[in-house]
């Protein structure tokens, strides 16, 4: 009795040579498969390189974008704060301690900022200007006077607005608003360091040394700063001027008030 074999059985043992052309089909056919799945690797090997290339520089903008915008927005921000609360910490003080009632606070408070609008000079140099001229018992439309007219010569180079109005305030209060404007103060101010060799943070604090006695003998405040300005001329600084000049009008003083008391007795 013959033995009947399965196909493949018949197939691998009767036609070998087509058996080994179907695992060499195989075989291709694997090679191709497997180069397709490194090609499909390596470019998702790339592109994991490009995320993470891509991360990297999104990373790295976002750090620059941070120093370069938003630190500079924040700290500006701050400076804007703390500006602002020195700002009102003058105004306070102007009510504290000088005694200005609230509502001539608030008055102020718009003149020194519409005079930084006008002028370009910060908020807390003009407040604490006004601070000055409130101390020096100056009140009402005159102390805003004396700040706007400071605060115009500072902005010209006059030198600080507290400066100006250091001069400017001792002359209202020896001359008298009526007899004299703070505008008027700041003019003479203005011209007496154009026409001398003087500077105005100089010039302000010197000249208060001579106003007192000058008022007192009628001499005029523009008389006392030509005069100031004249003597820096050749070399006298504004201080030695201003006391030199005061030795002079006080020694005319003295001799009228010895005959006035020679008269009475």
């Amino acid at each position: 009795m013959a033995v009947k074999l399965p196909t493949l059985v018949q197939d691998i043992v009767l036609n070998p040579a087509g058996l080994k052309r179907g695992a060499a089909s195989t075989v291709t056919a694997f090679d191709k498969v497997s180069k397709a799945t490194d090609a499909t690797n390596a470019g998702i090997g790339k592109m994991d390189a490009g995320l993470y290339s891509l991360s990297f520089r999104a990373q790295t903008v976002g750090r620059r974008m941070l120093r370069g915008f938003a630190l500079p927005i924040f700290g500006a921000v701050g400076l804007a704060v703390n500006s602002f609360g020195k700002f009102e910490n003058s105004l306070v003080r102007i009510e504290g301690l000088v005694g200005v009632s609230t509502g001539q606070v608030e008055k102020f408070g718009e003149a020194v900022k519409n005079a930084a609008s006008e002028t370009g000079r910060g908020p807390q140099e003009l407040a604490d200007a006004m601070f000055f001229i409130a101390s020096a018992g100056i009140r009402g439309s005159t102390a805003i006077d004396v700040l706007n007219a400071s605060a115009k010569a500072a902005a010209i180079g006059l030198g600080q607005t507290k400066a100006v109005a250091d001069a400017a305030t001792s002359a209202v209060n020896a001359y008298g608003a009526e007899n004299l404007s703070g505008s008027e103060a700041v003019d003479v101010l203005t011209a007496a360091v154009r026409e001398g060799k003087v500077e105005a943070e100089r010039l302000a604090p010197a000249i208060g040394k001579a106003i007192p006695v000058a008022s007192a003998m009628g001499i005029e405040f523009h008389e006392v700063a030509a005069a100031i300005a004249a003597m820096t001329r050749t070399g006298t600084d504004a201080r030695t001027s201003a006391i030199q000049l005061r030795q002079i009008m006080q020694s005319l003083l003295d001799p009228s008030r010895q005959t006035e008391s020679a008269l009475r007795e």
